[in-house]
C-alpha cells in the first residue's frame, strides 16, 4: 500500500510544538585588555574577561543569584615585512 499526500497537505518533518515557555536569563561579560610591544616585531596582548550567568551554576565563583566564570588569554603576535 502506498500512502502519498497533495503538496499542501505534506507532513512536515522535524516539527515540535513549543509546550512550554522558555525565559533565558541575560549574561553580562566584562573584560580588560593590554597591548605591550616587546621588540619592533613583536606584540603581547593580554586580556582578562569575567563571565557572568544570573543564576546559580557550577561556576569558579558562585552564589544564589549570580555565578562568575574568570577567563585570562595570553596573544603574541608576530609582524612581518615583506
Amino acid at each position: 500500500m502506498i500512502l502519498s499526500w497533495p503538496l499542501s497537505k505534506a507532513p512536515l518533518m522535524n516539527q515540535t510544538t513549543a509546550e512550554t515557555t522558555e525565559i533565558r536569563l541575560p549574561k553580562l561579560q566584562l573584560g580588560i585588555s593590554k597591548t605591550n610591544s616587546i621588540h619592533k616585531d613583536l606584540d603581547l596582548t593580554m586580556s582578562f574577561n569575567m563571565d557572568f550567568r544570573f543564576a546559580e551554576t557550577n561556576d569558579i565563583i558562585s552564589s544564589e543569584s549570580i555565578s562568575a566564570t574568570p577567563v585570562m588569554v595570553l596573544v603574541s603576535i608576530l609582524k612581518l615585512t615583506i
